[in-house]
């Protein structure tokens, strides 16, 4: 009997999950030293589909460490396919965007 339950679960999963969604973590540094353009370092991190638990986990990871060590500015942002489910900001990033942008 738990083999069926076992069975019918794995198929359920292989069925469903080509249709899930993908989710990646971006976690982005802004360097601003005056009289200098702005660099902006970006770390990604790409999880497969279905994997949204990981994804979260690693999110609240890393707002936890930014938190801790107080890096400023940096953003992280959560993207589930490609909408912004979640996003972190530390510092002036908003500002920071406009003059890149100008």
């Amino acid at each position: 009997m738990k083999k069926l339950t076992a069975a019918i679960s794995a198929l359920k999963q292989s069925i469903i999950k080509p249709f899930l969604p993908r989710y990646e973590i971006v976690f982005s540094m802004y360097h601003v030293i005056p009289g200098r353009p702005i660099h902006q370092n970006d770390s990604i991190y790409p999880f497969d589909k279905g994997e949204g638990i990981q994804a979260e986990d690693m999110f609240r990871k890393i707002l936890i460490k930014n938190r801790d060590k107080k890096m400023v500015p940096s953003s992280v942002v959560m993207k589930k396919g490609k909408k912004i489910v979640k996003a972190e900001y530390f510092g002036p990033v908003q500002e920071i965007k406009m003059l890149m942008a100008s």
